[in-house]
């Protein structure tokens, strides 16, 4: 199983999680709505993987992948600065 189809099944664990009824009250139906619409764009590039795209996020923390991307930044970020700092001390 390569990253994108484990994204995929982040996508489908999250949607199906969020969907059950003790979870109206933690996200709205909008919320859904985005990581619904986050979710199948990113299956419509995976499946068409030939052309050049950029793949839209909906970069909210309740979405799997987003969460797992913007952490994923953060940490790099924090990472290049530490070793900025290493090199001037």
């Amino acid at each position: 199983m390569n990253k994108e189809e484990k994204y995929i099944e982040y996508y489908e664990k999250g949607i199906k999680i969020y969907e059950k009824e003790e979870f109206k009250d933690v996200i709205s139906e909008k919320r859904l709505l985005n990581i619904k619409n986050c979710y199948n764009e990113y299956l419509y590039w995976y499946n068409h993987s030939e052309w050049l795209h950029r793949i839209f996020r909906c970069k909210k923390s309740a979405c799997p992948v987003c969460n797992l991307k913007n952490k994923a930044i953060k940490f790099y970020n924090f990472k290049d600065r530490a070793f900025e700092l290493m090199k001037e001390y």
